[in-house]
């Protein structure tokens, strides 16, 4: 028995199926729950001094406000 393959291209038509497909067979790491940055970001505060917190006060340490040279261009 002989397959020929004149296909030449596969297309994916339920991406959670195949992601799932992909880490149950071994060909990807299993993903973990997407994080919010956007939605994070929104709740961190920056203190005088630089340092970022959270709206309870608590430090982050794993973050830090760096400032922004802001750039501009005119054209006409």
């Amino acid at each position: 028995m002989s397959i020929v393959n004149t296909h030449k291209k596969i297309e994916t038509m339920d991406d959670a199926a195949y992601k799932a497909l992909m880490e149950v067979t071994g060909f990807a790491e299993p993903q973990g729950p997407k994080l919010k940055w956007g939605d994070f970001k929104k709740t961190l505060k920056v203190n005088d001094d630089g340092v970022v917190v959270t709206a309870d006060g608590e430090v982050v340490n794993f973050l830090k406000a760096v400032q922004e040279d802001r750039q501009f261009e005119v054209k006409y």
